[in-house]
């Protein structure tokens, strides 16, 4: 049975996420999304000049003690929470626990507000992510662990003395095993086609490769490695020429461009059709030598693929508002689509800039958003897109108190209670029955009745 969201749609919070969690009803929400803080012990703030140059957080966790409250919800609800955080401290460091436990007593709540087809995305780096999986697998359990995305980011620092760190991760676990998830298609497959022409946009790509071991390049004399127009590909580094012939591409350009160009059986005879016809451009090499470049056109590869766990470069473009640790809502729409339908309760109790609440809205999510910093404003000027795109004024919600549960964590309303009710069994030893009762009031358990709610157990012998 699907819980009702206790809170409007559109609603953003301006507080501690904790409280608001606990607030809302257990089951309520669909999918969550959060990128939290990592554990980098590092100071973030906006780009100077930007719509988010007065947002700023601190990642450093030294002064940070968890509250015995939540200590003891830790050890209650995930005893084995609560001893991998004890052990925490001789493997790293305090500030690294303290870490921990604030995540582990958040990460319990969303597991409680997660509906039973609901999925949780984790978005961390390789400064906790390793530490946030094996708190993940102690509360959902690690059979429910589903994925780790890996997303390669368009910059990253670079060090001489270890590779360079440009990808994020991305967790993916369900509450249970009954999780919604639709596969993804998308024609986005991290290529930036910088150069355009009548045709369309188009990227400069390689017509030599390596040699084929027992293909005609092997055979001395083949066109494979001729000169053609005073390059040499076999001069270049060994090479030979690798002109497409009978892949999607060479088809493409037979059905679009040259006709009858896959039955040419002569490289040089292909080279030649593709310069007249314009595809061929020259990049500059050393003592003035030119090299020949394949034009290869965006909507020769325009077919939709299935998106899989190693996400794509997707640069953040006029969607970034100068906000410190800003994800591309490509990666966003990705997640929402492949993980909730329309009408779906979105949860993002880290939302940032918001981006996952617009990810939300443009596909008809419902959504919910927490955060400390007030980006109220920030999002209304987000949802503009979506305004123009829906043809409606788009209302925000902006609340400072936690939400207030309606039904019990058991999905019983709040204020009812179980009542048992004697039943005999063959051999006349009363038995007891539990009742669920709809609301609060008064029971009387005599013959089995409820007053005030028409509920009756019928006792006789079995």
């Amino acid at each position: 049975m699907a819980i009702e969201l206790n809170c409007d749609n559109r609603t953003v919070f301006t507080s501690d996420n904790l409280p608001v969690l606990r607030g809302l009803n257990a089951g309520c929400v669909d999918l969550i999304y959060l990128d939290p803080p990592f554990g980098s012990c590092r100071d973030y703030a906006g780009k100077a000049d930007s719509v988010g140059e007065s947002f700023s957080f601190s990642d450093r966790w030294g002064k940070h003690p968890v509250s015995a409250r939540s200590l003891d919800r830790i050890e209650k609800h995930c005893p084995k929470l609560a001893n991998l955080l004890e052990i925490v401290p001789e493997m790293h460091s305090r500030p690294h626990q303290n870490y921990l436990a604030y995540m582990g007593v958040r990460l319990l709540e969303m597991h409680r507000v997660l509906h039973d087809r609901g999925s949780l995305y984790l978005h961390c780096d390789a400064t906790a992510s390793h530490y946030l999986k094996v708190v993940l697998d102690c509360i959902f359990g690690r059979n429910n662990f589903r994925e780790e995305i890996v997303w390669n980011r368009q910059t990253g620092r670079v060090c001489s003395r270890r590779w360079g760190r440009v990808c994020d991760v991305i967790l993916f676990y369900s509450k249970t095993s009954r999780y919604r998830f639709r596969p993804v298609l998308t024609d986005h497959h991290g290529k930036e086609y910088e150069q355009a022409d009548d045709r369309g946009e188009w990227n400069a790509g390689q017509l030599h490769g390596p040699r084929l071991y027992g293909s005609p390049a092997e055979k001395v004399g083949s066109q494979h490695h001729a000169h053609w127009r005073g390059y040499s590909p076999f001069a270049d580094g060994g090479r030979f020429w690798c002109v497409p012939s009978r892949d999607r591409y060479a088809q493409w350009i037979e059905a679009n461009v040259i006709p009858g160009f896959c039955s040419m059986k002569s490289v040089l005879a292909r080279l030649d059709a593709l310069d007249e016809a314009d595809m061929i451009v020259w990049q500059d090499l050393r003592n003035g030598i030119k090299r020949p470049m394949l034009k290869r056109y965006r909507m020769a590869y325009f077919d939709k693929r299935q998106l899989n766990c190693l996400f794509p470069t997707v640069a953040l473009g006029s969607d970034f508002y100068g906000f410190p640790t800003q994800k591309p809502k490509q990666i966003l729409r990705w997640i929402v689509e492949a993980s909730s339908l329309p009408g779906n309760v979105v949860l993002d109790p880290f939302a940032g800039s918001g981006t996952t609440l617009v990810a939300a809205e443009e596909l008809g999510r419902r959504w919910v958003g927490v955060d400390k910093e007030d980006f109220t404003e920030l999002l209304g000027e987000r949802l503009k897109d979506c305004e123009s795109m829906f043809s409606a004024d788009l209302e925000v919600i902006h609340r400072l108190e936690a939400p207030v549960k309606t039904v019990r964590d058991d999905g019983l309303p709040k204020g009812s209670r179980r009542v048992s009710a004697p039943v005999r069994r063959k051999r006349g030893r009363p038995r007891k029955v539990r009742l669920e009762l709809a609301g609060a009031g008064k029971s009387s358990a005599r013959n089995g009745s409820s007053a005030g709610h028409g509920l009756v157990a019928e006792a006789g012998r079995e």
